[in-house]
């Protein structure tokens, strides 16, 4: 037998953006560079198949998945969503005077196998591997001989069909995914392999929810831990405990109220979500419900749509899970009730922006996330082309930025846990009657551009409007707001928590320079946690006037910013949420208050 060399292999779960490296767990083998005595036997030059019969058919549909035929996926009843695994196979001849206790295979995606995780098998020639990357994948057989000693193949390939999803099993799981690989983006682009997962939750409940029990095995944490890496679990059920022992547990619990969908009762769990996504060292990262599908797949939905995943690759993502044990089918349209994801897609539609990531950006903006943050997300999880036109003069003035006359800004404490720390925005104000708060914005263009409040109440009232409960006056203009019940805008309460919501004022003139905004409360109580000023049509530096007055003005001057508000560039009153206009791509500014002189 010829002689080995010991060396380190590390683990490393590398995040490309801002140039950080997170190194994670260290493995000793015991290798060696090539070894004549094995034999690969397995056919490594055709591409290997994980998806089961069904799956493939599934996958293979070319429609549109908005109406694909139900009998084209299952019911949502029976486990179904694991992949199939790649056998690995080979010959070798056990060296005279040693015995075998086993062989091992060490598989990674990095050609070195700098990122290798052991599989330990059997003293069978062969093992069946699972949760290979779509792609490139590598490996290596390691023989460990009863005295300690070991010997080692080459290292070789095998390549897995380029077929989105990357289906996971992770025993006492169920539909589980990797969110990376195969899709392109609209811009180009990849979402990476190997960063963020959505699975079910990792137990069940019992006796009414009274008794929770791991349905997670030993084997599913491992792989989980070890070989997926994963760092960080983001739980949106309400069993808000680390049962799998990750470095960092995100408890952003989202409630399930059976009258409104997601989008209306969990953005501040949604906010906490993305507040996470945006630390490159939190990644790996899983993330799950109870079942995976209806609050994760709000978290899938908002998520791949800011990233530049199409439309239809999004319908045929949430119908996936019903390969999943997730105890009754889920359809899209009408027939899927109150988690009808048609429902959020419209919602997003009617946001400024040139195509739905760009949409998705400034939802999101709104509702108070930083543009950082958002950046962050979209830089961490794309492969090559990055997401393009988020950046267009978009300004968000959060609650503290905000001046007050008659009330004061309230603050989530940072000691608050379980409801009562996302009941709000973590700071806002109640607008009672006469009073008010007030800011500016510092648009440096001419345009149009959508006013929007996050706004937020425990009242659901159909009899109550915004536009009776609240004044607003922009750049000294007062505003005619649209008839929006209580009850449309999204508002309402569960367990503790009241339902906010980004509401869509009106569609007003902007001109360059300190524009002023002040918000006065009238009839009813409304809460306010950020105000948004995001562009429809950006002109330029100069707009010229629709009928220029050139009675006081001298031949030639530039019309003044009153000027050219009184000849035709009045706010104007949004009459439709479909009627947007496209946004480009510029530069986006922070948004700093101050006063006029």
């Amino acid at each position: 037998m010829k002689k080995t060399n010991s060396f380190l292999i590390i683990s490393t779960t590398v995040l490309l953006a801002a140039g950080v490296l997170s190194f994670k767990t260290v493995k000793f083998h015991t290798v060696k560079a090539a070894a004549e005595d094995f034999s690969i036997t397995t056919d490594l030059e055709t591409e290997k198949q994980i998806h089961t019969d069904r799956q493939a058919a599934y996958l293979a549909y070319d429609g549109d998945f908005e109406t694909i035929p139900e009998d084209n996926y299952p019911d949502g009843q029976q486990h179904l969503s694991d992949p199939e695994p790649v056998n690995l196979a080979w010959n070798y001849n056990v060296p005279n005077g040693k015995t075998l206790s086993r062989y091992d295979v060490i598989i990674g995606k990095e050609a070195d196998l700098s990122d290798g995780y052991t599989v330990k098998g059997t003293t069978a020639a062969s093992l069946d591997v699972y949760n290979s990357y779509l792609g490139d994948n590598y490996f290596q057989v390691v023989a460990n001989f009863s005295d300690g000693s070991k010997d080692s193949s080459a290292i070789k390939k095998y390549k897995v069909e380029n077929v989105y999803p990357r289906n996971l099993k992770i025993d006492g799981m169920t539909n589980c995914r990797d969110m990376g690989g195969a899709r392109e983006l609209e811009d180009g682009g990849y979402i990476r392999q190997g960063l963020i997962y959505r699975t079910s939750g990792t137990n069940s409940w019992g006796n009414g929810r009274a008794v929770v029990t791991d349905t997670i095995t030993t084997a599913g944490k491992e792989e989980l831990l070890g070989h997926l890496g994963c760092k960080t679990e983001i739980n949106v059920n309400n069993n808000g405990s680390n049962q799998v022992g990750v470095e960092n547990f995100v408890d952003a619990y989202m409630y399930y109220d059976n009258g409104k969908h997601h989008m209306f009762r969990n953005t501040e769990p949604l906010k906490r979500v993305f507040h996470a996504l945006a630390d490159p060292n939190n990644y790996p990262v899983f993330y799950h419900c109870r079942i995976g599908t209806d609050r994760t797949g709000f978290v899938a939905i908002m998520l791949s749509a800011l990233l530049g995943v199409s439309e239809n690759d999004i319908y045929q993502d949430y119908l996936f899970s019903n390969f999943g044990n997730i105890q009754e089918k889920r359809y899209i349209g009408d027939k899927a009730g109150r988690d009808n994801i048609l429902k959020y897609m419209d919602d997003l539609k009617t946001y400024p922006g040139e195509k739905l990531q760009n949409k998705t950006y400034n939802f999101l903006l709104s509702i108070g996330i930083p543009a950082e943050e958002l950046d962050s997300i979209i830089d961490i999880l794309t492969d090559g082309q990055k997401a393009t036109g988020n950046k267009n003069h978009q300004e968000v003035i959060l609650a503290k930025d905000f001046d007050a006359d008659g009330t004061e800004m309230k603050e989530i404490s940072a000691t608050a846990t379980g409801n009562a720390s996302r009941a709000h925005p973590k700071q806002y104000y109640t607008l009672g009657a006469e009073q008010s708060i007030e800011a500016g914005f510092e648009p440096d263009y001419n345009g149009e551009a959508k006013l929007i409040a996050y706004l937020g109440s425990t009242d659901s009232s159909t009899s109550k409007f915004i536009a009776d409960s609240i004044a607003v006056e922009f750049d000294s203009d007062e505003l005619e707001i649209d008839e929006i019940s209580f009850a449309n805008a999204g508002f309402g309460q569960g367990e503790g928590r009241t339902y906010y919501a980004p509401v869509m004022l009106a569609t007003v003139q902007v001109f360059e320079g300190y524009t002023p905004i002040t918000i006065t409360g009238l009839a009813n109580n409304l809460n306010i946690g950020a105000v948004a000023l995001i562009p429809t049509s950006v002109v330029g530096k100069i707009i010229e006037p629709v009928v220029p007055d050139t009675s006081e003005q001298p031949s030639g001057s530039e019309p003044s910013k009153e000027a050219s508000k009184g000849c035709g560039g009045s706010i104007i009153a949004v009459s439709s949420l479909a009627s947007m206009l496209a946004i480009g791509g510029l530069a986006l500014i922070s948004t700093k208050r101050r006063k006029e002189d």
